[in-house]
């Protein structure tokens, strides 16, 4: 298993629920690379959509993925953009969240695909 010093994600959460199986890991990689930007464009669509019933919907199954993955910056941001989404605030602080998750999850990507290429 790959160390996962100085990354934007840290999978000690999903080893403890899970144990150090290397194939159950691989498969959460797995399902998380081909789940997570499926939920992150459900959020970006829907707030150009003006939609945040759908933005609401997708950060709050986003949450516990950011959460057993370790991506710890994301831990309030998510949960207050559930929150906004809820009180219908499109503004620029609903905005910025986006941005930010974004560009974390790009960055979570690349190195997740980084440490698992075989995956």
């Amino acid at each position: 298993m790959p160390k996962q010093k100085d990354r934007s994600y840290s999978l000690k959460k999903l080893i403890d629920f899970i144990g150090e199986d290397e194939a159950a890991i691989h498969n959460m990689v797995s399902i998380f690379l081909s789940s997570t930007p499926d939920l992150l464009a459900k959020i970006k669509d829907g707030f150009v959509k003006s939609d945040l019933v759908a933005v609401g919907k997708a950060a709050h199954m986003l949450k516990p993925t950011l959460d057993i993955f370790g991506v710890d910056n994301m831990y309030n941001p998510i949960r207050r953009l559930e929150v906004l989404a809820k009180s219908a605030d499109s503004g620029n602080e609903t905005k910025k969240i986006i941005q930010d998750l974004d560009e974390t999850l790009k960055v979570v990507f690349q190195q997740i695909k980084e440490d698992y290429p075989e995956v």
